[in-house]
């Protein structure tokens, strides 16, 4: 699609956007992220760190063009296939966070009952359980007028929000038929766009190290990400194309995953931050009431930091 806008941002430098994503991402829910910090409490410990979901899911997005674009080389991809397979990951990306809870992880423990969010053949997992951010995620794709946007915004390209919703909830497929959208000559294309999402090598993680390294203001979330993009290679297992990589990126591999490590030490795993989260649970043992979010989506939507912390601030 025409690029219509260029976004110009901390690690990645310029993102570029098609109209059709620019109207998706004015979108209330995406337009919440603004308000939700990627780390949380984290920077009580480290006061830079101050960045947030929305930017993170526009730098998200941007990897997995740059994943998908490597991953497709070897294949001759018709023009309208690659254009839906595209669009369909980058909107996956894009919304992968749409449905965290304010300040991120801390109050995930807050949430409703699964059953609460009706998400019908999307919910997975036991009965009873808690819903997660992954759940809210799904709803506000299929079961909000975002979705109604995105099929009213990329019917052109042939892509629905139940596709988005596939690629984004990993395990999840509602219908047989589903899985059925990703197969292009012979190849299923699913595994792959879901791994570029959700793996142990995928565009979240791969933005979100950098991202957070460079906000907190340590050194131990670097690695070489050209060169791990640069040699990311598609393998066909039966039909199903998955990611894998060339063993010269083998040591770009392994210095990713310790910088996955040491982050978690040093920043993610910080005791300061911790021994708030535990105060938030105190308090929420005390005050269920005052800070329960809500299973209607429009009433999740409103609910960020600032709602958050003006509930601290008036309780």
């Amino acid at each position: 699609p025409k690029e219509a806008a260029q976004i110009r941002e901390t690690i990645h430098g310029t993102l570029q956007l098609s109209r059709a994503e620019m109207r998706l991402i004015d979108h209330p829910a995406m337009q919440r992220l603004r308000n939700i910090k990627q780390l949380g409490l984290a920077d009580l410990a480290y006061p830079g760190a101050t960045h947030t979901r929305y930017v993170h899911s526009l730098g998200t997005m941007h990897v997995a063009t740059r994943m998908f674009e490597a991953l497709t080389r070897d294949y001759d991809l018709a023009p309208r296939d690659y254009a839906r397979l595209q669009s369909t990951l980058r909107l996956a990306a894009l919304f992968h966070d749409l449905g965290h809870a304010p300040l991120s992880h801390t109050p995930d423990r807050f949430m409703p009952p699964v059953e609460e969010l009706e998400l019908g053949g999307w919910q997975a997992g036991k009965a009873g359980r808690r819903a997660s951010h992954e759940d809210y995620t799904l709803k506000i794709i299929v079961g909000s007028d975002l979705g109604d946007r995105i099929s009213q915004l990329f019917s052109d390209v042939g892509v629905s929000p139940e596709d988005v919703a596939t690629v984004t909830a990993s395990g999840r497929v509602p219908r047989a038929e589903a899985s059925e959208r990703f197969v292009v000559n012979g190849k299923n294309w699913l595994p792959l766009l879901r791994q570029c999402v959700s793996s142990e090598l995928d565009a979240d993680r791969m933005d979100y190290l950098l991202r957070d390294a460079y906000y907190a203001g340590v050194a131990y979330g670097k690695f070489d990400l050209e060169w791990l993009l640069e040699n990311l290679q598609p393998v066909d297992r039966q039909g199903k194309l998955t990611i894998g990589l060339m063993s010269r990126a083998s040591f770009g591999f392994e210095d990713y995953l310790l910088s996955r490590y040491h982050m978690f030490l040093s920043v993610y795993l910080n005791h300061i931050p911790i021994a708030y989260e535990a105060m938030l649970e105190r308090y929420h043992a005390d005050a269920q009431d005052e800070v329960a979010l809500p299973a209607d989506i429009e009433a999740y939507l409103r609910c960020d930091d600032v709602y958050l912390l003006s509930t601290l601030r008036s309780s």
